[in-house]
């Protein structure tokens, strides 16, 4: 199920709504966007407006981000 959503959701958008919503940023901290294109910009200001993550999508995030913490920590 978590793998459906991934197909609607960019890799790019998932990282910006991650950091917009889930990470360790505070409200004075801000996220510094480097777009190539005025598309890419406008399309990353609305990503970052879709809000939260779908709950299956950050499940899968964090899984994946546990596994690399832990391959980091371990020296694999």
């Amino acid at each position: 199920k978590a793998m459906e959503s991934w197909h609607k959701v960019s890799p790019r958008e998932v990282s910006l709504r991650w950091l917009a919503y889930h990470s360790r940023l505070r409200p004075v901290d801000g996220i510094v966007l480097e777009p190539a294109t005025s598309e890419e910009l406008k399309a990353d200001v609305e990503a970052i407006a879709k809000g939260p993550l779908p709950d299956e999508i950050l499940k899968e995030v964090n899984r994946a981000w546990r596994a690399e913490e832990d391959d980091a920590v371990h020296g694999r």
